[in-house]
């Protein structure tokens, strides 16, 4: 069956074609898929995994892909009477409700579906009527072949090279997409360089505005930047970014206006589509470009949406001086994203909203910027920061409740509090209002990966790296991939991937500050290494790494994952082949680093190895801890990860909003000793590396607590022990 009819429309598969009354309907290929797909499945749900699967044949995909194309193909069935064909059901997936049978007049039709045509059943085929697969019976061609060696061979050859295709087909970028298009760096032909800034926020508006064209892919603005001022032929250009068509100008000052010319060209031939140029004072630059979009639409042949309701919502206020200082802040944060430019772009933002209080998009931009601020650097002013973040993005939410740079801020500080459920639903509304935030795409492959959703988040990282090839920010993608990957056991490109996360950074040194890129790759690159079979030069890899990081064991770095990433199959994988490389299990709590205990409290990193003893309190052991709890049931604070937390023990997720050791620690002491300083008071944390209870603790002793007992084995020396404990990570 291949000709499908329901309402008024009729579906041919054969010549991928769907007809209203007789007449065709623009519908693109991914929406025509899964209406296919789900009127030959109709008589059951269909998972969104399985529609994934089918439509995009495999390729990682992020799971957004599937909402905008299923919003189009409803759009499209609605404007012609077939509203509510398919429908959702929550957790399960979508179902084609409609009555569709078969055509009688195509020869392959189903004989029951045609007598239910003519009325002698009701419409629609039974589950009966349905052909039923019958699996081929492998045994008997596979003994056929192994009789005829010459036989043999060529099926050996022939797997081979399927094999080949399919490696190449998952590691070669595909074909350009149709609408696929870069906005290459616009020129500012002023002699006045400081008018750049301008040229860069037409470049930045209207890689947003393409973006609203359906089924367009647009490249991000900073991978089209690294062509700034260079002679590249265009072939070149679209071959590295995998583009159709590319987009150049330049703008320039007349009599107090600016003159903006843009040109389409097609990639592959260099050849001019079209080019014009707009008059337009700065206040109304937005009109010039609307127009160019429209323009590109025309040139291009495609449906345009509504680019004047989208270009309404970026707020452009009557204070051209705020306007000036937005583009200025937007264009330092397009190019650069060390401390010194953000912490510059985040003050030109701050004046902005002074000066125009409703500029919603200034809003957003500074809660982004501050977002970044605190991810991407050592911010040393991370407490103050986070704070102003929330303020800003909640004030440009209240402005403007769909801006996509204020969504994406909220659910890049959603998911540094580890709640992924609300930063997905704000990434996936910021993805709705602008295809191509990658930042919003980003959160969601994070979230995916915590949750344990590999496939969706090598999807969304994916669709980052095919928007963004040449990105400053795409180490951290490509070590996630490389996670992603090896969980799934794909070590060799684990391996590839990792690699690229590291590339071009200066050579490694020991360092303190917990788990970093530097180190987390090296190790995933020793554990793919492992469990491809090359082991001895796994162990020599990881003897390498033990010089600079002489303190991780298995546990500590399993400890560190989500709690959904832990427990999956391929992460026991790659533990177990840390440490079979040589990284141990456990970390000893009796052994002595010979470190000078402080007594001021410490500035250390996760991995900071501690004295054996602090001044005021006592250490105490695992066995001392496991008599102790047995007979007086001491307070317990833990301020470790909460992999293992002692059952009775107060603990709270580090990783809370506004967390903080000291007023955890001081909250816990009111509500349970109530001012006893005589009471005995345990404090630990994860392990014996990390000064966060040997701190804690030096705290408890200045507030006058006699009987503090430092557990310095914390919660790994706990695990070692094999003792009773939960693990409390939210995540």
């Amino acid at each position: 069956m291949h000709v499908f009819v329901f309402n008024r429309f009729l579906l041919d598969t054969r010549r991928r074609v769907l007809l209203v009354d007789g007449q065709p309907v623009d519908l693109q290929d991914r929406p025509f898929d899964i209406l296919e797909f789900l009127i030959v499945n109709r008589d059951r749900v269909v998972s969104r995994n399985e529609i994934m699967a089918r439509v995009w044949e495999g390729r990682a995909v992020a799971e957004n892909n599937l909402t905008v194309q299923m919003s189009m193909l409803r759009r499209i069935l609605a404007e012609h009477g077939g509203d509510g064909l398919i429908i959702t059901l929550p957790n399960k997936g979508y179902r084609f409700v409609g009555e569709a049978f078969a055509d009688p007049a195509c020869p392959t039709a189903d004989p029951v579906v045609s007598e239910a045509r003519a009325g002698a059943l009701p419409p629609g085929p039974t589950p009966e009527s349905l052909p039923t697969a019958r699996p081929p019976s492998a045994a008997a061609p596979a003994v056929a072949v192994w009789r005829h060696p010459a036989i043999a061979i060529l099926y050996l050859l022939l797997v081979s090279l399927a094999s080949a295709a399919a490696w190449r087909h998952f590691t070669a970028p595909p074909p350009p997409p149709r609408l696929s298009i870069a906005v290459l760096p616009f020129r500012n032909l002023s002699d006045d360089r400081s008018q750049d800034y301008l040229a860069d926020a037409i470049t930045d508006d209207l890689t947003t505005d393409l973006a609203h064209i359906p089924g367009s892919v647009v490249i991000a603005r900073e991978s089209a930047d690294i062509y700034r001022g260079r002679a590249v032929p265009t072939a070149a250009i679209g071959h590295a970014l995998n583009v159709r068509y590319l987009l150049e100008g330049s703008i320039r000052p007349v009599e107090g206006d600016f003159r903006i010319n843009a040109q389409l060209i097609e990639a592959a031939t260099g050849a001019h589509l079209w080019a014009e140029r707009w008059d337009q004072s700065l206040a109304h630059i937005a009109l010039a470009q609307t127009a160019i979009v429209r323009r590109i639409a025309s040139a291009l042949d495609t449906q345009l949406t509504d680019i004047e309701g989208t270009s309404a919502q970026r707020d452009r206020p009557n204070d051209t001086d705020a306007l000036t200082l937005f583009f200025r802040a937007r264009s330092i944060t397009d190019h650069e994203d060390s401390l010194p430019a953000l912490a510059t772009a985040q003050h030109l933002l701050e004046l902005a909203t002074n000066q125009a209080p409703d500029f919603a998009d200034a809003f957003a931009q500074l809660g982004l910027t501050l977002a970044l601020k605190i991810r991407g650097t050592d911010d040393p002013d991370d407490a103050r920061d986070l704070a102003e973040a929330r303020q800003m993005t909640a004030r440009a939410l209240q402005l403007a409740p769909h801006n996509p740079r204020a969504l994406a801020a909220d659910a890049r500080l959603r998911e540094r509090d580890n709640n992924c459920t609300v930063a997905s639903i704000s990434a996936n509304e910021a993805l709705a209002a602008e295809s191509n935030s990658l930042d919003a795409l980003a959160v969601l492959a994070k979230c995916a990966l915590a949750a344990g959703r590999l496939d969706e988040a090598a999807g969304a990282a994916f669709q980052v790296l095919r928007l963004n090839p040449e990105g400053r920010s795409n180490k951290p993608r490509y070590m996630l991939l490389s996670e992603v990957r090896l969980l799934q056991g794909h070590y060799k490109e684990a391996i590839d991937l990792a690699n690229q996360a590291i590339a071009g950074d200066p050579p490694p040194s020991a360092a303190r500050d917990g788990m970093g890129r530097p180190d987390f790759c090296r190790l995933l690159v020793v554990g793919a290494t492992y469990l491809s079979g090359d082991t001895s030069h796994a162990h020599d890899l990881f003897a390498d790494y033990a010089l600079l990081w002489p303190n991780h064991t298995v546990w500590r770095i399993a400890a560190y994952a989500p709690r959904a990433v832990a427990a999956l199959a391929g992460y026991r994988n790659f533990m177990a082949a840390l440490n079979a490389a040589g990284m141990p299990e456990f970390a000893d709590e009796h052994a002595d680093d010979h470190i000078n205990p402080p007594a001021a409290p410490h500035i250390g990193g996760d991995f900071d190895p501690t004295p054996l003893t602090m001044p005021g309190a006592v250490t105490i052991d695992t066995a001392q801890l496991t008599a102790l709890l047995a007979k007086s049931g001491p307070l317990t604070v833990d301020l470790g990860r909460g992999a293992a937390v002692i059952e009775g023990a107060v603990w709270s997720d580090p990783g809370a909003p506004d967390y903080d050791d000291n007023s955890f620690l001081d909250h816990a002491l009111a509500n349970r000793v109530k001012g006893d300083r005589d009471a005995p008071i345990v404090i630990m944390a994860t392990g014996t590396a990390g000064y966060d209870s040997y701190n804690a603790a030096l705290h408890a002793v200045s507030l006058g607590y006699r009987r503090v007992l430092w557990y310095r084995g914390g919660e790994e020396a706990w695990a070692a022990a094999g003792l009773p404990s939960r693990d409390r990570r939210s995540q």
